[in-house]
């Protein structure tokens, strides 16, 4: 894998020691307006002014993270530079990455690029069956594989972090990523729609474990979708 793939999701702190490679739909959209928070009440940069659009302002000149290819070659396996994902049980994520599509209208021409040639949108199980059948090299990322979208044998990560676990994980993570305690401030309910909670039917199930069974087995996740959080012990 090249620099420039493996890089791609990479959010480097122009002033602090991290580096957190960022997984769609896997509390993205919170961990990046934490650590802008965090960062502006460092005094590294000013607080944001549109969280919801954060995704659009992460390259700009006023984020805090670098945006210049040259200089995340340059800095991203610095000695001692803290480096953090996350990750998030297969079920929710993939009921998450439909309903983020299905609902915006805006999004429809994610299930063209899968060969859906309908006006409708596509159930649930008509997308999973797409994503099925689809070459996972070409996937969009909000619904590859983690397993295959985060590059566990490029970049040593010091922390995977578990959506399951998010405000544990978060206090840690932002203890380690700027080397002193932080208070980490965040609404769990403002980016959440609740679509990854949802029950999961057998056929569902089924293109589930198919799609992401690798998911299941790196990240320690059971097969059964009554069993959301990960199996750490």
């Amino acid at each position: 894998m090249s620099n420039s793939e493996f890089l791609s999701n990479s959010l480097i702190s122009k002033t602090e020691n991290y580096h957190y490679w960022y997984t769609p739909k896997c509390a993205c959209t919170t961990t990046k307006n934490v650590l802008w928070a965090l960062e502006s009440e460092a005094g590294n940069c000013a607080p944001i002014n549109d969280p919801p659009y954060v995704h659009g302002q992460q390259s700009a000149p006023h984020s805090p993270w670098l945006s210049a290819r040259s200089d995340i070659v340059e800095k991203w396996n610095e000695p001692e530079r803290y480096t953090f994902t996350f990750v998030r049980n297969p079920y929710s994520r993939a009921l998450s990455g439909y309903a983020s599509v299905a609902e915006n209208p805006l999004s429809h021409g994610f299930f063209r690029g899968l060969g859906w040639d309908k006006e409708e949108v596509p159930s649930l199980t008509n997308f999973l069956e797409l994503v099925s059948s689809a070459d996972h090299s070409k996937l969009d990322h909000h619904f590859k594989p983690l397993s295959d979208l985060i590059p566990l044998d490029d970049i040593k990560f010091d922390r995977i972090g578990y959506v399951e676990n998010y405000e544990s994980d978060i206090e840690e993570i932002a203890k380690r990523a700027f080397a002193r305690p932080m208070h980490v401030k965040f609404s769990e309910k403002m980016y959440h729609t609740g679509a990854g909670q949802k029950p999961v039917e057998s056929s569902v199930a089924t293109f589930i474990k198919k799609i992401y069974a690798r998911d299941f087995e790196t990240f320690k996740y059971s097969l059964d979708p009554a069993t959301r959080a990960p199996r750490l012990t």
